[in-house]
């Protein structure tokens, strides 16, 4: 069997038109597209179409009809709309190309895609199932029930013809232009110490000449003009004020090209030489090695086309990137061709970018979850409570600004609340609440929370997006004890007051990520977490300050207690065996512990690691004793905690 593949396939993209099908993809694609027409199509419809080039946006951030759109719409030909999706799609019309030699099932298609295609990372059938589809809805493509195979028809082999010429033989092991570039980067980039610059500063020039501008810099220095007023002299900075030159050679001191030598003179150092040898494509792996979060920026755009504001909440958590600077990176990383604009405000990761995700095997330094190279969709349920919290709040910042798909925030909140410890479900139909969390514990002490969850691509939830009267209703039809409304940040005026007056928890998504790291540091109980729920208002933490500093002193006690009588095992006079009282003594001076214990609190210890699940000391005629060391109780303590 040949294992063609259209020309041009580095360039395309592995998506299929992301739209609802209803009865038939292709009629739901023109129906879609009408209602474009008379300005009546849903967002999130409009960005699925996007991807394919179907619509775009204009530097106004409106949307528009692409030429293909237009041609499409005014011929109905169905002819061009698969040309056009065969060449900008991969593995369509090699499906067709494939079943013109064989009829075949999906399983067999998606063997043939890993194996000899090389797209490794199609672990289910979705996407072989959705090609097939539309090749049907085409008229191309018969199924036989019986047998179980998919064939090629008549009408399919005339549409064949239409990409004939196209076809050029792929061979899986030949040497590609894009290894002869990874292996064009000098290995002193490589052997560099690393430097954790978080934000770049300000560069002179366009961002297309950002390089050039950063060696016309070093070459005028190295001429002997490196004075402040040789620089404000020199064509290269020609019209900017003495300020933006000397942000500019702030920036490339930062970044260990340059060095003071003087008060008011710079010298080249020898990373500095050794740029002015470099390309753009190698110039950003020296990006990489100096400052935190750039080619990471390809893993996260190749999961799914992402916008600067959303690219900037990824690593927020760990890195203080500025929005200025993540767009320095893109910037970078664009004219270096490892990424590429989708419209005038989305990036995604192009071919070479994806080169270089698999021959450097990049991989995220905030989260220890692996993301799969070639994925193009992210999947808003792949986040379950086994995840990494610092993934889950990465998901928690962009979906609170999504507001083309609210499922998507809805799921994400659920996530959280079953990662604090609830019972939550998603609910998120029409007439329900989005979610409803409670309590895993007896009904006398069980709590019900209902919780509405309310993404906006604005930069807070303003009084007119929340319905407290249908929130009411919820609470009584649930029969909720409590009500609490989750989004990006909230207006401080109307919004708070009248959440007051229905005593409506107002979450928002910073108060929550910080909830759920401290949860993971100290996982308070349900009755705690009661008190921020219960009240109306911005949910302030600051109340539970007192319960973790509590339970962490609890904690430094009980091995507190545990290290005396450890200590005392070998002692020759007391023979390891301590009273509370004893132990009181000691303790009373302990540095490590925030506050001198009292009698009562030793004796509660003692009674905890003197339990029968937890066997760490035992009771003697004399007091008490330790039977196992701090390292082996431990290892109880964590195994009686999953």
């Amino acid at each position: 069997m040949d294992y063609l593949r259209l020309k041009g396939w580095s360039d395309k993209i592995y998506s299929m038109p992301e739209i609802p099908r209803e009865n038939n993809f292709v009629e739901s694609l023109y129906t879609y597209l009408e209602q474009f027409k008379n300005n009546n199509l849903e967002e999130k419809i409009a960005l699925g179409l996007r991807t394919n080039g179907f619509l775009l946006k204009d530097e106004n951030n409106s949307w528009k009809l692409t030429d293909i759109s237009k041609r499409i719409l005014n011929t109905r030909n169905n002819e061009i709309l698969f040309e056009h999706l065969s060449n900008t799609v991969v593995f369509l019309g090699e499906i067709l190309y494939l079943l013109n030699q064989d009829s075949m099932n999906i399983g067999r298609l998606l063997k043939i895609a890993n194996e000899e295609y090389l797209i490794v990372n199609w672990k289910k059938k979705n996407q072989i199932y959705t090609r097939l589809q539309w090749l049907r809805d085409l008229g191309v493509v018969e199924y036989s029930g019986f047998e179980n195979l998919y064939k090629i028809n008549n009408k399919g082999q005339v549409y064949l013809k239409i990409i004939t010429d196209n076809f050029e033989l792929h061979k899986k092991n030949q040497t590609t232009e894009h290894d002869e570039i990874m292996n064009s980067i000098p290995n002193w980039i490589f052997e560099n110490k690393k430097k954790d610059l978080d934000n770049l500063g300000y560069i002179a020039g366009s961002k297309e000449n950002y390089l050039n501008t950063i060696k016309e810099t070093i070459r005028l220095i190295q001429n002997e003009q490196n004075d402040l007023s040789d620089f404000i002299e020199s064509s290269v900075f020609s019209g900017l004020k003495e300020n933006s030159v000397k942000h500019h050679i702030k920036t490339l001191t930062d970044m260990g090209l340059i060095e003071r030598q003087s008060l008011t003179t710079y010298k080249v150092t020898a990373t500095g030489v050794k740029i002015l040898s470099l390309n753009d494509f190698q110039f950003v792996f020296y990006l990489d090695k100096i400052c935190t979060f750039v080619l990471e920026i390809l893993l996260y755009l190749n999961r799914k086309p992402q916008t600067l504001k959303e690219l900037t909440a990824i690593p927020k958590e760990k890195y203080s990137v500025n929005k200025d600077s993540m767009s320095k990176r893109l910037n970078f990383l664009e004219v270096a061709k490892l990424i590429y604009k989708v419209d005038y405000y989305t990036y995604a990761t192009s071919d070479l970018g994806k080169s270089v995700l698999s021959y450097f095997n990049i991989e995220s330094s905030l989260t220890s979850d692996n993301i799969e190279i070639n994925e193009n969709d992210i999947d808003i349920d792949s986040f379950t409570p086994t995840d990494s919290i610092d993934s889950l709040i990465i998901e928690l910042r962009q979906a609170a600004s999504d507001s083309t798909l609210p499922s998507r925030f809805e799921k994400v909140i659920n996530e959280c609340f079953i990662n604090l410890g609830y019972d939550s479900k998603w609910l998120g139909k029409s007439g329900e609440t989005d979610v409803l969390a409670q309590t895993k514990t007896a009904p006398v002490s069980q709590y019900k929370i209902i919780i509405d969850a309310k993404s906006t691509s604005s930069p807070t939830v303003s009084d007119s997006l929340i319905d407290f009267d249908t929130l009411k209703e919820h609470k009584q039809k649930y029969n909720a004890d409590y009500i609490v409304v989750v989004g990006i940040k909230f207006d401080k005026g109307r919004v708070v007051k009248r959440a007051n007056e229905h005593e409506v928890a107002l979450l928002d998504v910073d108060a929550l990520a910080d909830l759920l790291k401290n949860h993971r540091e100290v996982p308070l109980g349900y009755k705690e977490y009661e008190k921020i729920f219960s009240k109306g208002g911005i949910v302030n933490l600051d109340s539970l300050a007192e319960d973790r500093a509590q339970l962490i002193y609890q904690k430094k006690l009980v091995y507190s207690v545990l290290d005396v009588l450890t200590e005392e095992r070998d002692d020759p006079v007391t023979k390891g065996e301590l009273s509370a009282r004893d132990i009181y003594i000691m303790l009373k001076m302990n540095q490590n512990l925030s506050q001198s214990p009292t009698l009562n609190q030793i004796e509660g210890a003692l009674e905890f690691l003197s339990s029968s699940f937890i066997r760490g000391i035992e009771k003697t005629k004399n007091g008490y004793s330790a039977t196992g060391s701090v390292t082996e109780i431990s290892n109880i303590l964590n195994f009686l905690s999953r």
